[in-house]
């Protein structure tokens, strides 16, 4: 690679020495560039053959690569660093080369032009024409540009003719326009001259005021068209535009765009979009928040706050019969219909889960201090069901220890999967972190990771939540909790079975109850 990356910038450095030959030739006398053409021949055949012997590397380079992506070592850095090399080579060489075929035509248009000039110097040549010239460029009568082209003797002859005619003609010209001077200069003509003169300072005087009014006219006409109708324009809402369209707060605005999956938008052109305003905005698109717009979790949002309101109201009444009541009937939403909208197929959850996983994982680690109790162990129970599915399916492919924490790497499914999981460690927090956006991520990652992690259980025949199996009876661990979910409400002997079922759910190293067979399916089986 190193050798054919010199041999490329050898190319460069020729072609650059070719393009500087090309101008010298051009503005030279045959008898001057002829050690100039030898020089530029002998360098067009060293490109020539440089780029043969860098076109023939890099073919050998590619089968080298196709031929180990076929091998034992698909996967390893070395083969990346060669496809990497590969591709910086061949986009190099092809600049390269795209960069001098833009030159030869700049070159040839130069040529062509400077051929028409000498030849309208030198006296009309109605049997010359552009098909004429490009034969000529190609081939190679470099002295056709030059000055050393040869002329009949009888053109040359009348090169002087026709410098003595035009001298003539200015001489009538001259003369010409000193009778007009005498004619002015008269009294009756002098009179329509100052007229003249007049009028054309009136007319003057009358084109400025003409012209501001047509701009006067044109602004108006912009104004009639109002900006903003068309374009650019009509394709974005400002998030305080889309915040007034959704009648929503800036924190709900945000809760709602997670859970949606929509982001902010970069326009192309922003000045055209923000009308000429230079004042920076964050822009989305308006299909997007149009279909916010018809989103159920919105009216969701609203009985929500209807319902604070209400319940301020009671406690202020100190009306305990009114409390009760509107606890009860709190309106409650869920993620599932989202999670279906924005993940079609399993794969496709799948391909989004590295950031779940991290996410989960991180939040299974931290304090209760910002963050609740119960989230915190939900996360913690959704990552060990997660684990244990992947010691149970023999998924975990890569493991490595850094200071940032545990990274994982497993393939599921043909989709390979990397999170990382925190050192159990107490965590220090930023002040400058916003948990409220964090709380919104992970409340739709929870209800991600728990399709993911039900779709995975029954893939292997295992019961969701999981139970563990062998520990206790085979009645009894039908009857299991899910993992950390409640396990206070099974009946253990003593304090110390309890304690030593929950080591056996976070060590990872007990086997889990499968699905038993209907006698149908052992019947087929």
């Amino acid at each position: 690679a190193f050798e054919l990356n010199r041999k490329v910038d050898e190319i460069k450095l020729k072609l650059n020495e070719v393009h500087e030959l090309q101008d010298t030739i051009v503005t030279k006398s045959s008898n001057q560039n002829r050690a100039l053409k030898e020089r530029h021949a002998m360098l067009l055949a060293e490109i020539n053959q440089l780029s043969q012997t860098v076109q023939k590397g890099l073919k050998r380079f590619q089968d080298d690569i196709k031929r180990d992506e076929l091998g034992p070592e698909r996967n390893s850095a070395e083969l990346r660093i060669k496809k990497s090399h590969y591709f910086a080579l061949s986009y190099k060489l092809n600049n390269i080369m795209s960069v001098y075929s833009q030159q030869e035509e700049q070159h040839k248009e130069k040529c062509k032009d400077m051929i028409k000039r000498q030849l309208q110097i030198f006296g009309p040549k109605p049997d010359v024409s552009d098909e004429k010239i490009e034969e000529m460029l190609e081939s190679n009568e470099m002295s056709i540009f030059t000055d050393d082209i040869i002329f009949d003797a009888s053109q040359k002859k009348q090169v002087p003719t026709e410098i003595r005619k035009l001298e003539q003609n200015l001489k009538e010209l001259h003369d010409m326009f000193h009778d007009f001077m005498l004619l002015i200069l008269n009294e009756p003509q002098g009179d329509l001259a100052d007229n003249i003169e007049h009028n054309v300072d009136n007319t003057a005087a009358y084109v400025e005021p003409g012209t501001q009014a047509i701009v006067a006219a044109a602004r108006m006409r912009q104004s009639e068209n109002r900006r903003g109708e068309s374009g650019l324009a009509t394709t974005y809402y400002s998030r305080s535009q889309a915040m007034r369209k959704l009648q929503i707060s800036m924190p709900e605005f945000r809760r709602l765009c997670i859970f949606k999956g929509i982001y902010p938008q970069e326009p192309r052109h922003r000045r055209k979009v923000s009308k000429g305003s230079s004042v920076y905005k964050t822009y989305y698109y308006r299909k997007d928040i149009a279909w916010l717009a018809h989103e159920p979790l919105l009216q969701k949002g609203r009985d929500f706050k209807i319902f604070v309101k209400k319940l301020k109201r009671a406690f202020n009444d100190d009306d305990k019969v009114k409390i009760a009541s509107l606890k009860e009937h709190r309106p409650l939403y869920t993620l599932d219909r989202m999670v279906k909208e924005r993940y079609p197929t399993f794969v496709d959850a799948l391909r989004d889960i590295d950031d779940v996983l991290t996410m989960v994982s991180l939040y299974s680690t931290l304090s209760s201090l910002k963050i609740k109790a119960s989230v915190s162990q939900l996360c913690k129970r959704l990552l060990l069901e997660f684990m244990h599915y992947v010691i149970a399916s023999k998924s975990l492919r890569k493991v490595f220890i850094s200071i940032k924490g545990i990274y994982y790497q497993a393939e599921i499914q043909g989709q390979t999967i990397t999170w990382l999981t925190p050192h159990q460690f107490p965590q220090r927090i930023p002040r400058e972190v916003d948990f409220r956006i964090m709380n919104t991520f992970v409340e739709f990652y929870t209800t991600l990771l728990t399709f993911v992690n039900f779709r995975l259980f029954h893939s292997l025949n295992l019961r969701y939540p999981p139970q563990l199996g062998g520990y206790f009876s085979t009645e009894l661990s039908l009857q299991l909790p899910s993992l950390l979910v409640n396990p206070n409400e099974v009946e253990y002997e003593n304090d110390g079975d309890k304690g030593e079922y929950r080591e056996l759910l976070e060590s990872l190293s007990h086997s889990l109850v499968k699905i038993p067979e209907t006698p149908t399916e052992s019947a087929q089986s």
